[in-house]
Parts: structure tokens; C-alpha cells; sequence
């Protein structure tokens, strides 16, 4: 540690603070590591660099009473670089901590103006799958950003990482989907299954097209594709 605390407050965090951030062996010295770098937050947590101190620190499950000062950090910055596609960096570890208290709500509203800003971003879904997963989320709220996450599954390519873990967020709670956007979601599904059906991650996509199909009328043309995939599966 002793760099850390030689060189500990200069304005750029390099590799040494971040890389020691993701270390899972730290031991003894993890709050030191912690300590060093809400420090350096202090003095340089409003910079756009802050980013790569706030990912890892975020990232970690032993931040104990340091996690709301750590959470703060965060905030702030987001306040300032919020809606720059790099904050998903930021903001995506920030959506999966559970001690967000009455933080919550101010993580979600910066979310959803990053996505209104950088919906077309290739790493949308980084922001968009965390998002949809929050059960507390009123339902206009939920639907306007599985609207977002159906235009980007659109204009994605579905042989991209992530794709089909943004598709299943989606068929997760297809009841709560607008008509329009439950459409596209099945004619997504059965597109996408009939490409990769031989994959792991195909396995459980029947399950959740059956329960996708009890949602639609029962005359609706698309609901015979989803037989017809679903049976070839069988």
C-alpha cells in the first residue's frame, strides 16, 4: 500500500487503484484499498475519470459502512456526466447494489435519463436489463423502457452479446408489455429461436414464449409460430 499512500491523491487514478479495487484477496488490506479510494473521491470524485474508481469500488460487497458514502460519490457524478454513454460504467453496478435505500429512486431517475439520451447505444442494454428488473418500478415507468429496449433489440444485431439477456428481461413480465411492443417481442423471440435453438441459452426460451402467447388473443397469426417453434423443440 505504500504507493497508496505516497501517490494516493493525484488527480489521475491510473491502474493501480482500480486494478486493487477488483482484487477479491485483498484480505486485510480491503478497507485500506477502500479507504484509498473514497479519499481520492473526496478530492477528485467530480472528474469524468472518477468513472473507472466508481466502477470496481461499486462492484464490491464488502464496502459496509463505507457503501452510502461510496453510493454519494456516485450520485454526484452522475449528477454532472450522467448522460455521456460512458456512465452506464457507472451505472450499471450502482442498479445491482441492494443497500441503495432511499437511493433507489435517484439511481432509476438517472437511468432513465441516460437511456432517453443513449437508447441507440450499443451498450444500452447494460442500463435497460437492470432497469427491467426492478419489480418496484411503476408500470409506466416499466413500459416506456421496455419500449427503449425494443427499438434497441431492433436495431441490434441478435448475434450480439447481450441480445437475447435483453429479450428475456423483456419476456419476464410480457403481461406488463404495451400490445404493440408485446408483438415485436414474440416476433423477436421466434426469429431469434429459430436461429439458435441449438444453444444453452435456448433452452429455457419455450417456457417463456408459452407464457408470452397465454397474453395474446388466441387468433393472433403470430401465435401459430410460437407452436410451431415451441414443437420443434420438443
Amino acid at each position: 500500500m505504500l504507493f497508496r499512500s505516497t501517490h494516493g491523491d493525484k488527480s489521475d487514478p491510473g491502474f493501480v487503484l482500480p486494478s486493487l479495487l477488483g482484487r477479491t484477496d485483498l484480505g486485510q488490506r480491503s478497507q485500506a484499498t477502500i479507504d484509498h479510494a473514497l479519499k481520492w473521491l473526496g478530492t477528485h470524485g467530480a472528474k469524468f475519470d472518477a468513472q473507472f474508481v466508481l466502477a470496481p469500488l461499486l462492484k464490491r460487497t464488502d464496502l459496509g459502512q463505507s457503501a452510502q458514502t461510496a453510493i454519494d460519490h456516485a450520485l454526484e457524478w452522475l449528477g454532472t456526466h450522467g448522460e455521456k454513454p460512458e456512465a452506464r460504467f457507472a451505472l450499471a453496478p450502482l442498479m445491482e447494489r441492494t443497500d441503495l435505500g432511499t437511493r433507489s429512486q435517484a439511481t432509476i431517475d438517472h437511468a432513465l435519463r441516460w437511456l432517453v439520451v443513449n437508447r441507440s447505444e450499443p451498450g444500452a442494454d447494460f442500463v435497460f436489463t437492470r432497469v427491467l428488473r426492478k419489480r418496484d418500478l411503476p408500470d409506466s415507468e416499466w413500459q416506456r423502457v421496455a419500449t427503449i429496449a425494443v427499438g434497441w433489440l431492433g436495431s441490434t444485431p441478435d448475434n450480439q452479446h447481450g441480445w437475447n439477456r435483453a429479450l428475456y428481461s423483456l419476456l419476464a413480465r410480457p403481461e406488463k408489455l404495451a400490445f404493440g411492443d408485446r408483438e415485436k417481442v414474440a416476433e423477436h423471440s421466434v426469429s431469434w429461436l429459430t436461429k439458435h435453438s441449438a444453444e444453452k441459452s435456448a433452452d429455457r426460451m419455450p417456457a417463456a414464449l408459452s407464457k408470452l402467447q397465454r397474453t395474446l388473443p388466441a387468433n393472433h397469426p403470430i401465435t401459430a409460430e410460437i407452436r410451431r417453434v415451441i414443437g420443434r423443440r420438443r
